[in-house]
């Protein structure tokens, strides 16, 4: 999971508020052509539509990623607003995702730089969600772990084609994943700084970063926070991106 964490992909759902199934195999198809590459992403459609049946209102979740999210919003909220779709789609995720969540036994287990207790990062993604114009906000804790050893942060929203409410969902589906990078990057996570760098995702600090995440790397492994398998893949990814870097273009974060 920590991988998809560190590029701010987690469970995304929806369904329909209206009750019908037919929007849900209609947005099936939107997912199978805006993400036609994502493998995974494909296999999961097909296997859902064999082996998952709708329970209550017919929903969907996937794991999608920084900028995927904003970008599969604006779809549907267009296609509502021409009527292509029986009624309004409700957006949500799992608290189990890339920056909702303070869970020291699991979702924030073993972080590079020890930051596995860090409640703040949980309530920043509360209070971004809240100012980005969410239709609701949650804040709550216990999530899989027990009552008082998680804390994390939920939201709703609610897609009916209007203009107001693309703008906010947009916004929502834009800071909700992106602060999971940013919490990431901040933990030393070279893959969340090269996504932090190419998507455009502004962290004044990026340098100081990049300089922390080689040290925590080995600090993590030597003291024993992180397994040798872990260790071989940051250090993986840290090569991978100070080779990238070497390719890119434009001035970062600008």
């Amino acid at each position: 999971m920590r991988p998809l964490f560190e590029e701010g992909r987690g469970p995304f759902r929806w369904t329909s508020l209206v009750g019908d199934p037919n929007d849900i195999y209609k947005l099936d198809d939107v997912l199978l052509t805006l993400f036609e590459r994502n493998a995974r992403l494909v296999r999961w459609i097909k296997n859902a539509h064999q082996y998952v049946k709708f329970q209550g209102l017919p929903a969907r979740v996937v794991y999608l990623g920084y900028g995927e999210r904003a970008l599969f919003g604006k779809v549907v909220s267009e296609m509502v607003r021409k009527g292509e779709l029986s009624g309004p789609i409700w957006f949500g995720r799992d608290h189990l995702d890339s920056g909702s969540v303070a869970s020291p036994f699991r979702e924030t287990e073993g972080m590079l730089d020890g930051s596995d207790a860090i409640g703040d990062w949980a309530v920043l993604n509360y209070a971004l969600n809240t100012a980005a114009g969410a239709t609701w906000t949650c804040f709550h804790h216990g999530g899989g772990v027990g009552i008082g050893y998680a804390i994390h942060a939920g939201f709703g929203m609610v897609v009916d084609g209007t203009e107001l409410a693309e703008e906010k969902a947009l916004k929502v589906f834009t800071v909700d994943p992106g602060s999971g990078v940013v919490r990431h990057a901040h933990a030393g996570y070279p893959k969340s700084l090269m996504v932090a760098r190419e998507k455009g995702i502004r962290i004044p600090i990026i340098d100081k970063l990049e300089n922390k995440s080689a040290r925590v790397i080995e600090e993590a492994y030597r003291e024993g926070r992180i397994s040798k398998f872990t260790y071989d893949r940051v250090k993986k990814d840290l090569q991978e991106y100070e080779e990238r870097k070497k390719n890119y273009r434009t001035p970062f974060n600008t």
